[in-house]
């Protein structure tokens, strides 16, 4: 990598899960009504629902998993020196100065010997910033000299933190960590957001700021999802949400309750099970935007069926 211009800033793409080949993720419309992509590299369809539940399963690492909530990796190179401290400022190498820093990564190069160790005070707490105090530890055999180090750093752009996207960041972050069941609730919520978006582009026209309100305090995220969101949807000519998608939201929907009325669900949730429900959250995240948008291209009332048939 001698060669390289540093710093690279990237992003890592989900795989095929016919090929393994990595691709761009496109989740449009047309998947939401039943065409599934092609993978350009093997040429056969796949579904979504695969391609995230499989790097929710296998992109724990270099928190690949947390690609699909806005995620960026930034690969640069410094020098060590022997006895002398080194101040990392990843705001110097392409990583934005107010980014959340999730995760990084040291590498060293075998000749110099010196090994980077990150400087914390009297209670190590996890650093989300992007500075760094590095001291140079002496590793293998003599004799020490400069070093090579070469940091790969995963970030999140502030605009990240926002809301509902900040609640579905912070879920990622606790199924990588391996916490399940704090994944569930951020999760949940998400998703929830999302869905009663959805359902105020379609109500919000049609109804006073009065009765909106009588309606949100009585209307569950299950009353959402299983029945208001597919029958506007229909009225609209929109697509309708898969049984897959909903069925597996409904299982995150679950969960959340044993959790928020239980403090714990009825039984351990695994790796898997967790990848599914999140991967349908995402994907029904994603629903609610495609459709959210569509309608408000659409815009006016949907024509009646009387007039339809006339």
């Amino acid at each position: 990598m001698s060669g390289v211009p540093f710093p690279i800033t990237t992003t890592f793409d989900p795989a095929c899960p016919n090929c393994r080949n990595t691709m761009q993720t496109n989740v449009d419309l047309a998947y939401f009504a039943g065409a599934l992509p092609v993978c350009k590299n093997c040429g056969q369809a796949f579904d979504w629902v695969d391609v995230f539940t499989n790097l929710f399963i296998e992109g724990d690492v270099f928190y690949q998993a947390l690609g699909p909530a806005g995620a960026q990796w930034t690969i640069t190179r410094f020098t060590l020196r022997p006895r002398e401290n080194f101040h990392l400022d990843l705001a110097e190498h392409g990583v934005p100065a107010d980014a959340r820093v999730l995760f990084v990564n040291y590498s060293p190069a075998l000749s110099g010997g010196l090994f980077p160790i990150e400087w914390h005070g009297n209670t190590p707490q996890p650093q989300r910033h992007g500075k760094r105090i590095l001291l140079p530890i002496e590793f293998g055999q003599a004799p020490y000299g400069p070093t090579e180090v070469t940091v790969l750093a995963a970030w999140v752009p502030s605009r990240v933190e926002h809301e509902p996207w900040a609640e579905f960041l912070r879920a990622l972050e606790a199924h990588v960590a391996g916490d399940y069941d704090a994944a569930i609730v951020p999760a949940s919520a998400a998703v929830e957001t999302a869905a009663w978006r959805l359902v105020h582009v379609f109500v919000d026209p049609y109804a006073s700021k009065k009765n909106l309100k009588g309606f949100e305090s009585e209307a569950s995220f299950g009353d959402l999802l299983n029945v208001l969101i597919s029958a506007f949807a229909a009225v609209r000519g929109l697509p309708i949400m898969s049984d897959v998608l909903r069925g597996r939201v409904n299982r995150l929907r679950e969960l959340r309750n044993d959790i928020a009325h239980r403090g714990r669900p009825e039984r351990p949730i695994s790796k898997r099970e967790s990848s599914e429900v999140l991967a349908a959250g995402l994907l029904t995240h994603r629903y609610c935007d495609v459709v959210a948008a569509r309608a408000a291209d659409l815009g006016g009332p949907p024509t009646p069926a009387s007039d339809a048939i006339a």
